[in-house]
């Protein structure tokens, strides 16, 4: 065994070799990184195909796209990978995309490669992607999930595309030939499509729609077919594809090392005996310290009680956001965590241990957890027997939200059964509203389950419209006097439904030339570039004003005539109870909360969800009543929401059901309301 002189030479003539030689094969004429990741499903005989090629010393000049071989299109570089530029320092804009037609090839499978070419003339061949080809329906189809895949049985993710010569009205999903509700449309942003097709939604041909195949035997086939029906009336059957279904996964042992974990997250509960409110210790946890709905919801909840209580207040969010330093000022002491992990369930309890620390240092005995994508707070607080109150705003079954939040194998099933227990185990769980209450009951005890409706600043609402100006915050956004403005308020998504109302919209532009549309929210996420590119298309940007998130949101509901929202996914949006507070009339798609809260032709306008068709007649409806007609509808509004939700209503919900768990957090909901 040498000496340790010896082997600290011989270690740092290795290090030096390895050096060397890594350095060596930088400059190898042969060295080069790349491949072909993605080719998409066949749209109108075009497919999309793309990756990254990248090399230190002798740059990528040109990728050339092959089928089965033979060249077939050159690609367009320069497109933005910061993933590949976290693996290969330098090469963030490696990556590579094109678009090759595929209306000619006869083959049912291709092989689609690409070389990459570099300056001084190296060609390097990218290993190739194997294609089934459909050649099928022009209008469109479902591509998700793939003919003949297995797919787990409950929810499952179906997507397509459509592009009818018309704008699409509705797509209805078929299972085996039985209806299983519409797809949302116009919900998916499809480069390839925007590329070769001059129709203005071609940017947005992409549906979305989840079905439940929770009941269908294990081994059993199954078809997924949809139908469009476009403004025109014309009904056209898209391809359908076959799928079978397979059990789901039986959950695996819990390591021993999780074990552990879990096991020093508990501590022995510690007596309370007080019913004093000076006794309440807030433990709170959240998603984001944003402007959200929900993270308003939950900063007027403390506000009311932190500004009027002597009562201490941990915040604890995963991500950091302006409403930080207000909750700072209100008292709290806030701590951002960072994401629990959804995949790695010993990063999950890790966490947990140090934030369990933590609301033991501030002795917390009692829980607010702010919506369903919080379960770690929820599971952190019942496993430190403090009774938590747990606000679920998302009117998703579990197992959808499962879906809509991790995508499908996107949450560990050790984290699934922790979210599960913690939902059962929760002293109190709030909804918004009854419909969202009824799709969570089964979860846990129904009589812990409750619905406390939403409440809004009502006073201070009432205070900014009494010393605005609307005129003159209309013409310093350029509206004329004449001009009728529909506000649609919300972040740009495709369940908000942004391209949608566009859509409907140009559908009465013509026979309504004063009427403008305003959509804030836009956030420059891909579906909100493809929103832009719908109303270019639609020739109506001179009319659809698409606008960034805005701080003054109150300023905007003034200056509107009509408030419009078509998500197909609400409780009960707090940009509603905003407008109405403040008289404005509501036109809103009859979902959840929404339809519990408005009574069509009396405090607003509802129409059916998913529906464009249903949108224009709301639209025409709403438009085509007289100012006399549109205030009624504002006021009737207006007085729900002054008489019913205002925000200390809630928040007097919430101190009865905090104080009242200190003392005996075995009491029921309806004991302490």
């Amino acid at each position: 065994m040498p000496s340790p002189p010896v082997a600290r030479a011989l270690a740092r003539g290795l290090r030096r070799l390895r050096r060397g030689l890594f350095a060596l094969i930088q400059v190898l004429p042969g060295r080069g990184v790349g491949a072909v990741e993605a080719v998409s499903e066949p749209l109108q005989g075009w497919i999309t195909i793309d990756g990254w090629a990248w090399r230190r010393t002798d740059p990528i000049v040109a990728v050339v796209v092959t089928m089965d071989g033979v060249a077939a299109a050159l690609a367009t570089l320069g497109v933005f990978r910061p993933d590949v530029g976290r693996k290969h320092r330098g090469a963030e804009h490696g990556g590579w995309i094109a678009r090759v037609n595929v209306r000619d090839t006869r083959a049912d499978v291709v092989s689609m490669g690409a070389l990459a070419v570099t300056r001084s003339g190296l060609v390097e061949r990218l290993d190739p992607l194997v294609l089934r080809l459909r050649h099928g329906n022009e209008l469109g189809g479902v591509t998700r999930p793939a003919a003949g895949a297995q797919v787990v049985a409950g929810p499952v993710i179906v997507e397509g595309w459509v592009l009818p010569p018309s704008p699409p009205a509705r797509i209805e999903i078929l299972i085996d030939d039985a209806p299983a509700g519409r797809a949302r449309p116009l919900a998916g942003q499809n480069p390839g499509l925007a590329a070769t097709s001059p129709l203005p939604w071609a940017p947005l041909a992409g549906f979305s729609h989840v079905v439940d195949l929770s009941g269908v035997p294990a081994g059993r086939r199954v078809r997924i077919d949809a139908d469009v029906v476009t403004l025109a009336g014309l009904r056209s059957k898209l391809d359908g594809v076959e799928v079978e279904v397979a059990a789901p996964p039986r959950a695996a042992a819990v390591p021993p090392n999780i074990t552990e974990l879990a096991a020093r997250v508990r501590r022995a509960p510690e007596p309370r005996s007080s019913d004093s409110l000076a006794a309440l210790r807030l433990l709170v946890v959240t998603h984001q310290l944003d402007l959200g709905g929900g993270q308003l919801y939950l900063y007027e909840l403390l506000r009311h009680l932190l500004e009027q209580f002597d009562i201490s207040c941990l915040v604890v969010s995963s991500t950091d956001g302006v409403l930080r330093s207000k909750l700072e000022d209100l008292g709290a002491f806030v701590h951002v965590c960072g994401r629990p992990s959804n995949t790695d369930p010993e990063q999950y309890e890790t966490l947990l241990v140090g934030l369990a620390e933590l609301a033991d240092a501030h002795d917390c005995n009692v829980a607010i957890v702010n919506t369903m994508s919080c379960a770690f707070g929820a599971d952190l607080a019942t496993r430190l027997a403090i009774p938590t109150i747990w606000a679920v705003h998302e009117s998703y079954t579990l197992g959808e939200f499962f879906l809509a939040a991790y995508g499908e194998n996107g949450l560990h099933p050790y984290m699934r059964a922790r979210t599960e227990a913690a939902l059962a185990q929760a002293a109190v769980v709030v909804f918004e509203a009854e419909a969202t209450r009824l799709l969570y009951e089964r979860h846990g005890d129904p009589r812990r389950f409750v619905t406390i409706p939403y409440g809004i600043p009502v006073a201070e609402l009432d205070a900014y419209r009494g010393r605005s100006d609307r005129a003159a915050l209309r013409r310093a956004q350029g509206f004329a006097p004449e001009e009728t403005v529909l506000l649609c308020m919300g972040t740009y998504e495709p369940r908000k439904g942004q391209g949608s109302l566009a859509v409907a919209f140009a559908a009465l532009a013509e026979q309504l030339p004063n009427a403008v549309l305003v959509m804030v929210g836009d956030t420059g996420i891909p579906y909100a570039k493809a929103v832009r590119q719908v109303v270019e298309r639609l020739g109506l940007d001179h009319r659809i004003r698409l606008l960034p998130v805005v701080e003054d949101a109150y300023a905007w509901y003034l200056m509107a005539d009509v408030f419009v929202t078509v998500s197909d996914v609400e409780s009960l949006p707090r940009s509603v109870l905003e407008a109405m507070a403040l008289g404005v009339p509501i036109v809103a798609v009859d979902v959840f909360g929404l339809g519990e809260l408005l009574k069509d032709g009396i405090t607003g306008l509802l129409c059916e969800p998913r529906d464009i068709d249903a949108m224009v007649e709301a639209l025409r409806r709403v438009l085509a009543a007289s100012p006399v007609e549109r205030a009624g509808l504002g006021q009737g509004g207006s007085d729900l929401i002054h008489g019913r939700y205002d925000s200390s209503g809630y928040a007097d919900a919430y101190l009865r059901l905090l104080r009242g768990l200190v003392a005996d957090p075995h009491k029921l909901p309806r004991e302490l309301l």
